[in-house]
């Protein structure tokens, strides 16, 4: 079973097992009627029921454990709700006809001597035709073969109960930064009376910052043949920008609430920022302060350049944002970007789906609070860091490849929109498909009850070990089938 979870489709060998749906004990069960029908020409008699109860015994009794993936044996905290029903599912039906079983064997033995054949042929016919290890095994398949699917999309996870959670989902956070746009910015345009001055103070003050913003910078700088400067009292301002002294001056760049944060004015740039801003492009303000001033009081300093930058959406991104919505699914986009930037960058995403001007920080805030306050409900956060250990949160982790796979982590390398889609589909499809499982085990196994009653009322029940067993293998095809289905 280790090994099932590397082909691509489930066989039929896999469920001739003792997880499957044709047990060993019907079987021997099988095989010893119609030796006794076409042989001996009688009946079931005290040996063969003895034997099969033994088996059965040691059947049990060998296996009884959780459910295995890859090999290894996974924790019962970690299993799905529906394995966790499949096994209770097992083990009470288990106890209950073992329990029937002493009380035909000990109590109406001598009482009802003629209905004791059929009570122990009815026993025997549900003890091994409907194989209660089935409720394990069938429901486990179709999340062994997603594993596998999924896996072929560079996309990891540790246990089922993230499918399952998935499958629950109707609410998605995406960080547009690196999950919407590919997070590389280009340096268009510097517009001052001297841009090379203004690129070579900015990619000095930027020159230990690893935002993508300042590898653009330092990037066109480094072009350029330019010569960083030394930089001292240096200051970062989480989702805003940088502050430092160059040569005895001080100077500053970042957005607007950075430069609101430090008093300056940006004065008649402003319009010709917003009118940037309004064509898609993101704009970043240098400014030279007169002092670097404890909490940044009163402050007047002159803006000596704006430096506007390009950032492409994925190419796929339009399509997943369509399909998720067609899905009703709720979307929300968080960026530190304005607002009218995101707009005309990004088509097809209306403005009440996007969250802008928030720090990295105040992302995280804010989707900590919709979990707290909605626990009832599940998450799914998508986002190159962002990492939650709430319970109804699942992280989806790009690119990250060194992330150690926790209980609510998925990790997708080599991200696009569209192979995001496609897992979120994946996912729910393979659920179902477990789903389906679970509810036919239950189906199956009550039908080969009331067959059961029905047949053991003939002259003779050794045909139903035989009909059993022909039934069992129409059940196993249909697991197969609607496991191995696209």
């Amino acid at each position: 079973m280790g090994k099932s979870s590397y082909v691509d489709t489930i066989s039929f060998k896999h469920l001739l097992s003792r997880e499957g749906f044709v047990s060993l004990g019907l079987i021997i069960g099988t095989v010893f009627s119609i030796i006794e029908l076409v042989i001996f020409k009688r009946t079931t008699t005290i040996i063969q029921i003895s034997l099969i109860a033994l088996i059965y015994y040691l059947y049990y009794r060998s296996y009884n454990s959780p459910k295995i993936i890859d090999g290894s044996q996974e924790r019962k905290t970690d299993l799905s709700l529906i394995e966790k029903k499949s096994l209770s599912s097992y083990e009470l039906i288990s106890w209950i006809v073992i329990l029937f079983f002493l009380i035909c064997a000990f109590i109406l033995n001598n009482i009802f001597i003629d209905k004791y054949s059929l009570i122990i042929s009815l026993l025997l016919i549900i003890l091994f035709s409907s194989n209660l290890k089935i409720f394990n095994y069938a429901t486990l398949l179709p999340f062994i073969k997603c594993k596998k699917i999924i896996g072929k999309y560079d996309t990891e996870y540790s246990n089922n109960q993230i499918v399952e959670k998935i499958s629950q989902c109707r609410d998605i956070f995406l960080d547009i930064r690196g999950v919407v746009t590919n997070d590389k910015y280009v340096l268009e345009n510097i517009h001052a009376s001297n841009p090379k001055y203004v690129l070579q103070i900015a990619s000095s003050l930027m020159q230990n910052d690893d935002h993508s913003l300042s590898e653009a910078v330092k990037f066109e700088a480094e072009t350029k043949g330019l010569a960083k400067h030394y930089i001292s009292h240096v200051n970062r301002f989480q989702g805003m920008g940088i502050t430092g002294r160059i040569n005895n001056e001080n100077f500053a760049i970042g957005n607007m609430k950075l430069m609101k944060e430090i008093d300056i004015v940006v004065g008649v740039l402003l319009r010709e920022k917003i009118k940037l801003e309004n064509q898609g492009k993101t704009v970043l303000v240098l400014a030279k302060t007169s002092a670097i001033k404890k909490k940044y009081e009163k402050n007047p300093g002159e803006v000596i350049g704006l430096m506007i930058f390009n950032c492409f959406p994925q190419a796929d991104y339009s399509q997943m944002n369509e399909k998720f919505i067609k899905q009703e699914i709720n979307l929300t986009y968080l960026s530190g970007e304005e607002k009218s930037t995101l707009l005309s960058r990004l088509k097809n995403i209306t403005e009440n789906r996007i969250i802008s001007n928030m720090a990295e920080l105040e992302k995280k805030k804010y989707i900590e609070n919709k979990a707290e306050k909605q626990k009832n409900k599940i998450f799914i956060q998508v986002s190159r860091k962002f990492i939650f250990e709430n319970n109804n949160i699942v992280n989806f982790i790009i690119d990250n490849p060194n992330e150690n796979m926790g209980s609510n982590i998925l990790s997708i390398n080599q991200y696009s929109p569209k192979k995001l889609i496609i897992i979120y589909n994946k996912m729910i499809k393979y659920y179902k498909k477990a789903s389906f499982n679970y509810q036919f085990s239950w189906f199956y196994h009550l039908f080969i009850m009331i067959l059961s009653i029905s047949f053991v009322r003939m002259s003779s029940s050794n045909y139903l070990y035989l009909f059993s067993f022909l039934l069992s293998i129409l059940a196993e095809q249909i697991v197969i089938r609607n496991s191995n289905s696209n």
